[in-house]
């Protein structure tokens, strides 16, 4: 909970307590509650988040928001608009929130997409393409959550909602149409991003080294 510098702190268990200088981006609510906007409240949690932290919430921030997903249609914050907004902070965790500012990329639709994207960078992998869509008539555009394009490497996350029969059934089609135009397919899930991907970017290592021979790329 936030409060303007000069008042008296919140302290309650339980309770983070942040002072700002100013009211700039606090909006009145439905509910007629003053509530920061979701930009602010990132900035807010700037000195609490881990730096991976604030790099899932930006990606959130600045995401590209689904027709199919979502009641918006315009992210929160485009991410121009964010690093000059960031420029413009001088609160806590200022450098934390630069850095995380730096590490975020429109495309990651998810915090474990974000964590994901995260590990392959910090193994020493070249940095994925995101939202890795594939044309094709009759079946719309298949998509993978990240990937390599040039490599034709697909690598998706499967959370908790690829676990019913439908879903399944609409992976399937989206491998097999990936696969059927000389992509090879990666699948990781919770049990992966609770290891922090380890297992996920060994095997990722080694199918970009077959498919640059494959594909005879340097």
């Amino acid at each position: 909970m936030s409060t303007l510098l000069g008042d008296p702190r919140i302290r309650r268990g339980g309770i983070k307590s942040y002072q700002s200088t100013n009211a700039e981006g606090v909006e009145r609510s439905r509910m007629h509650l003053w509530v920061s906007s979701p930009g602010r409240t990132v900035m807010e949690l700037a000195p609490f988040a881990s730096l991976d932290e604030l790099v899932v919430l930006v990606d959130q921030l600045v995401r590209e928001p689904r027709p199919n997903l979502d009641r918006r249609f315009d992210p929160f914050v485009p991410l121009p608009k964010w690093k000059v907004m960031v420029e413009s902070f001088h609160g806590r965790g200022v450098r934390k929130l630069r850095e995380a500012t730096g590490l975020a990329r429109v495309g990651s639709d998810s915090p474990p997409e974000t964590r994901l994207r995260l590990a392959i960078m910090r193994w020493g992998l070249p940095e994925p393409d995101l939202q890795i869509e594939l044309p094709i008539r009759g079946l719309g555009n298949p998509s993978a959550d990240l990937g390599y394009k040039r490599l034709l490497i697909a690598v998706h996350y499967d959370g908790g909602t690829h676990r019913s029969r439908e879903q399944q059934q609409r992976d399937n089609r989206r491998d097999n149409a990936f696969s059927g135009e000389g992509w090879r397919n990666l699948h990781c899930n919770s049990k992966d991003l609770a290891d922090g991907f380890r297992e996920t970017c060994t095997r990722l290592e080694r199918m970009i080294h077959e498919q640059r021979q494959r594909l005879r790329l340097n």
